[in-house]
């Protein structure tokens, strides 16, 4: 009983803390797990939220920074801005190609 309550507990807190770090970047291009492993990179870092598009792999780097009029970028896997979020803006006419389309979170603070 004593183990299944402690194991429990692992669970819960493990979910909420993000996942692991090998779990996570394996699959991440190198640009991107350089930003997720650097701290001096990654400070503001919420989520890293993955959308694919044929072939094409975006990330959104969520800092939540539109919440307080801030930008947000969407790279691809060669860490190349292709588009952003705002808050206070006129939105970029690169973003109707994300909107309407499901990002999936990859990794989480």
């Amino acid at each position: 009983m004593k183990w299944s309550i402690i194991g429990g507990l692992l669970l819960c807190s493990s979910l909420f803390t993000g996942c692991i770090k090998e779990k996570c970047t394996n699959n991440l291009p190198e640009c991107i797990k350089e930003i997720v492993n650097n701290p001096a990179k990654n400070n503001d870092l919420k989520t890293i939220r993955l959308q694919v598009q044929g072939t094409e792999h975006y990330y959104w780097l969520n800092t939540d920074a539109t919440a307080f009029d801030g930008v947000e970028y969407i790279i691809n896997n060669r860490c190349d801005t292709v588009c952003y979020f705002c808050g206070e803006c006129i939105y970029p006419d690169c973003l109707e190609q994300f909107k309407d389309k499901d990002w999936e979170v990859i990794w989480r603070r």
